[in-house]
């Protein structure tokens, strides 16, 4: 392994440090200790689950301990969390109407969920979440999950008395058992750094441990600080404490911001904190990274890590990381990342740029990456993309093989080979006996061909750029390094017709750039080595080669990008319109709590897609709508193309099959956008897999730009509402789920038919249903338009606006209105 970017020498000291007023049984001040005394105080272990733990099973757990109580909400809170996460139980419609809790207390949300499904019951007008649950209590909750206390040998002599933390927890985790929720509840080793006792930049109820925050309602957590404790999580929620692991924890790999005489601060978690410490060696020490081992607010001992490597980061993962020209190194279990670019911050792998040179790597005396610091901002200025297989199937190639426009080179460990114009070299594992990554350039300006790849009309993809291949256990993973804006010549004519023009391609290469900014800084594909990847889930690249145009179109619109309030914005395109365009927030659900409808940002909100004065301003009201889909002479920028208009006919049984073999998933996904008619004849949300047979169908309401946003279903076993535009298209679709049946064809406007793969083309349809003589539904036909969500940008509007004399920057400004389009980079 080369080391000539390693940036300081190694300093692994250990020292014994205590307070003068510590206790006779510690060690003298300045003490030196042996490594091994720090590394086995304890460890501070990854996801461990229930039962993992047999070198700590003699510990004596704190749950016996007689002044921990279980209130009623305490209770409500981990039964419910035993049966969802926390952000569905948040997000659920609030039924419930007592007078002794409000959705501002902490466990509102926790007491409706067990109310809802009848888990816990409270009286007429209250719930008394803050009285302790009772045996008695316990076992109508035990029974209603199936479970016998007496098999579990809890003691029910007087069922009036308040049950014990212990029998509670006993009970609790046959519960975690019997619902086997997998990535659930589970088991974890903490050390409790900072709570809102000793930091006033905590919430309420939020705490900073060696694995960064967690919160924990309900539960009182400040008699462990400076405790390594077990816990029951889920998700970033503390559900439970089990017991405490270590009075004096280790902190891994924690930055030490500065040592300043006695006082040491620590950054840990996301959180700042001063540590006394005694020594004579340091007196002073800043921005080091460091093992701790802490003791009621006082550090004992430290094992300081100073060896640092550096280097353009070619891969980045939980498990590896790998540098150019230093190879990889793995990571520990504990690795910590931070940032001191604006301050010092607690970040995540995603933060860590793939392509550049902006991190310190810590390494341990073990040569394993236990930290990392970011210490510079990335600017944009190259794109590495990840090349997907053959109609982008998969991330991993079985086989690789390139050649060159031009004379190319190709370097594998300390080996550089020449390779003639045309000459093809096939990848195998020769080429990684010293290396696990492959480069290819071409020479003069060229392109790399890859011929192991079908694009387009069945042609090979060139690249422009450099090509990375690299070796990993599941195949080959290819790469291509290249500047945004050439990155761009391949994306505008992949994702339009550069045949619609200039403009049309200007306008795509905005957007397209945009798009790729956020994706860039998001990072989502660094565990690849890549920033996007070249399919539709970043967008698409080299489908269809560049061209004279889309060169063009790119550089007359260099380093330009749409921008709100000053910000760089994700612009969302489709391909077809109605006539219409939607709102997104009636599209789209909030990304938090999953309200809809929900607030449109200004850029994002329904307009008509026509020239001139219309009465089509508002489509909200069905006969409206009706009247405009219907109407032939609105003469939308979209009208030229085959999808404006559409229908299609589907049977009762067709329908039926539809709804019934998507809707049990689509509620597990989004329990509050698909609900039920209780008795109360109120919508709640109630789990679903079948509406039997289907009596009835309905639209219940639409957007402002005509698009449904709520439909009602009638089954025989029940009333059910379902909202937001992809539901709705995914629960009513040509797709046949019918065993013999094939998908129906949709009809377009040019008498085309068209097969759908998932979804009915749009959300933005009438129906006209037809009953037999008994009054029984027989068939519905859909009459529609336009193809896709409708949010944002019509790809077809486009050209019909570029044919109408509009420039690039009108266009966007009629779809993004309020934007502006200049230099992001």
């Amino acid at each position: 392994m080369k080391y000539s970017k390693i940036l300081g020498a190694t300093l692994l000291i250990i020292i014994m440090l205590c307070a003068c007023t510590k206790t006779e049984d510690k060690v003298e001040d300045n003490t030196i200790i042996n490594s091994t005394q720090v590394e086995n105080n304890t460890d501070n272990d990854s996801v461990t689950p229930k039962g993992d733990d047999e070198d700590d099973n003699n510990e004596p757990p704190i749950i016996i301990k007689s002044d921990m109580i279980v209130t009623r909400a305490v209770a409500a809170k981990m039964i419910s969390l035993a049966n969802f996460d926390k952000r569905t139980i948040e997000i659920s419609d609030r039924e419930i109407e007592f007078e002794d809790t409000t959705p501002d207390n902490w466990f509102d949300k926790y007491i409706n969920m067990v109310v809802i499904n009848k888990w816990m019951l409270g009286g007429s007008k209250t719930f008394n979440p803050l009285r302790p649950l009772t045996i008695n209590e316990l076992q109508t909750i035990s029974e209603r999950f199936g479970i016998n206390l007496d098999r579990l040998q809890i003691e029910m002599t007087n069922k009036d008395e308040a049950v014990s933390y212990g029998d509670f927890m006993t009970f609790f985790e046959v519960l975690c058992d019997k619902n086997k929720d997998e990535g659930g509840i589970r088991t974890k080793k903490l050390t409790v750094f900072a709570t809102p006792a000793n930091s006033a930049s905590l919430n309420s109820w939020q705490m900073a441990t060696n694995y960064g925050m967690y919160t924990f309602e309900g539960l009182t957590l400040d008699r462990y600080l400076d405790k390594e404790i077990e816990v029951i999580i889920r998700d970033r929620e503390i559900v439970a404490v089990k017991r405490v692991v270590n009075e004096t924890p280790k902190l891994t790999n924690a930055y030490i911001e500065k040592i300043d005489g006695n006082i040491a601060t620590v950054f840990m978690g996301g959180i700042s904190r001063e540590l006394t410490i005694n020594h004579d060696k340091y007196k002073q020490k800043n921005d080091v990274i460091g093992d701790i081992i802490i003791d009621n607010g006082h550090i004992t001992g430290i094992l300081l890590k100073e060896q640092k490597v550096a280097g353009k980061v070619l891969l980045m993962s939980s498990e590896k990381v790998d540098l150019d020209e230093l190879g990889t190194y793995s990571l520990t279990d504990d690795a910590k990342i931070y940032s001191t670019v604006s301050g010092i911050r607690w970040k995540s792998i995603n933060n860590i740029i793939v392509g550049y040179d902006s991190t310190d790597f810590v390494v341990d005396d073990k040569g394993l990456v236990c930290a990392a610091i970011i210490r510079d901002k990335v600017d944009i200025k190259d794109i590495r993309v990840l090349i997907s297989t053959n109609k982008f199937k998969s991330k991993y190639h079985k086989n690789v093989s390139i050649t060159a426009t031009t004379d190319y080179i190709i370097e594998y460990g300390d080996n550089k080979k020449q390779s003639k114009a045309g000459e093809i070299i096939n990848i195998n594992d020769n080429y990684f006996e010293s290396n696990d990554r492959i480069y290819v350039k071409a020479l003069d300006n060229g392109k790399i061909t890859i011929n192991s790849i079908k694009r387009g009309n069945d042609f090979n993809p060139s690249y422009r750029g450099v090509i990375e291949v690299a070796k990993e256990k599941e195949g080959y993973l290819i790469v291509n390094e290249v500047p945004v804006e050439e990155y761009l010549y391949a994306v505008v004519p992949s994702e339009m017709p550069t045949s619609y023009g200039i403009e049309a391609s200007k306008t795509q290469a905005v957007c397209a750039r945009s798009y790729a900014y956020t994706q860039f800084y998001s990072n989502s594909y660094c565990k690849y080595g890549a920033h996007v990847i070249d399919s539709v889930s970043s967008q698409v690249y080299n489908k269809e080669p560049e061209n004279e145009t889309s060169i063009k179109a790119v550089n007359e619109t260099s380093k330009m990008g749409l921008t709100f309030n000053g910000n760089v914005v994700s612009a969302n395109f489709f391909s077809t319109s109605c006539g219409f365009t939607a709102s997104s927030g009636e599209v789209w659900p909030h990304y938090s709590n999953t309200e809809f409808p929900t607030t449109s940002p200004k850029y994002l909100r329904a307009k008509p897609q026509f020239d001139g004065e219309t009465k089509y301003d508002n489509l909200e009201d069905e006969e409206l709508f009706r009247e405009f889909i219907l109407d032939d002479k609105v003469d939308g920028y979209d009208k030229k193309f085959a999808y404006y208009r559409w229908s299609v006919e589907l049977t009762k049984e067709h329908i039926e099959a539809c709804i019934n073999s998507t809707i049990g998933n689509q509620y597990k996904k989004q329990p509050k956008l698909i609900k039920t008619l209780d008795e109360n004849k109120i919508f709640r949300s109630r789990p679903i897999d079948s509406i039997g047979t289907l009596k009835d169908i309905g639209i219940y309401k639409r957007g402002k730009g005509g698009n449904i946003t709520e439909m009602i279903i009638e089954g025989s076993e029940g009333i059910v509402k379902v909202a937001t535009e992809y539901n709705i298209r995914l629960l009513v679709s040509p797709v046949s789920y019918i065993e013999g049946k094939e998908t129906v064809p949709v009809i377009l406007q040019n008498k085309s038919e068209k097969i759908v793969e998932k979804l009915m083309p749009s959300a933005f349809y009438i129906m006209d249903k037809e009953y037999d003589k008994d009054g029984n539904l027989v068939k519905v036909i859909f009459r529609g338009g336009g193809y896709g969500h409708g949010v944002g940008m019509s790809q077809n509007g486009v050209k019909g606006m570029v044919d109408k004399g509009y420039d690039f920057n009108k266009i966007l400004n009629h779809y993004y209105e309020g934007t502006q389009v200049k230099e992001i980079y």
